[in-house]
């Protein structure tokens, strides 16, 4: 056995046996004494917890809140494109329902599809802005400009209302076979 698994001895070398007899129960090994406690777990997931700096532009009065999810579930990879049902395991032939040029992932499907970047220019133009995506992320640093609030407002509610426009086009063509203004679906 000590062949097979050498390890195995040095792991039942570290077992104390108690000599009293004791009840079995759990130990938590990000505390002192073994035992978890509320405040404990708080600061345990609170520290290692990442910063989600757009989080707090995309809850508004403004905004309705299930438009809001569902940026909230664009953004931490939650909806079900092609990618993230394959990444759990749902084998289908992917192709953007868009475009119809390549395999549908999160970022081609928000930021990268054709129909999707004649929004993006339509919305830059309007602001008279620059906009350039390496990640998710980085639509929110126009959010980070010194606009005025109320520009601001209408800057996240719009950010918002493309997001939920494509991925609403994207489900009437997939699931309705509903088309928008012609091929490509939105020419501005």
């Amino acid at each position: 056995m000590l062949t097979l698994f050498p390890t195995l001895q040095v792991l039942v070398d570290k077992v104390i046996i108690p000599n009293q007899p004791t009840r079995d129960k759990l130990i938590w090994k990000h505390s002192t004494n073994g035992e978890i406690t509320l405040k404990e777990a708080y600061n345990f997931k609170k520290s290692n917890s990442a910063k989600l700096t757009w989080a707090k532009l995309i809850w508004s009065n403004d905004v309705p809140p299930f438009k809001s999810l569902m940026v909230w579930r664009l953004m931490l990879d939650k909806l079900p494109t092609d990618d993230n049902l394959l990444s759990k395991g749902c084998q289908l032939p992917s192709m953007c329902s868009l475009c119809h040029s390549t395999a549908e992932t999160s970022f081609h499907l928000f930021f990268d599809c054709t129909y999707v970047l004649n929004l993006w220019r339509w919305f830059v133009g309007v602001i008279n802005y620059t906009l350039s995506f390496q990640t998710k992320e980085d639509v929110w640093d126009l959010c980070y400009k010194s606009w005025n609030p109320q520009c601001k407002i209408v800057i996240i509610a719009t950010l918002i209302n493309i997001f939920n426009g494509v991925w609403y086009a994207r489900n009437q063509l997939r699931f309705q076979n509903k088309k928008f203004l012609g091929e490509p679906l939105l020419q501005l």
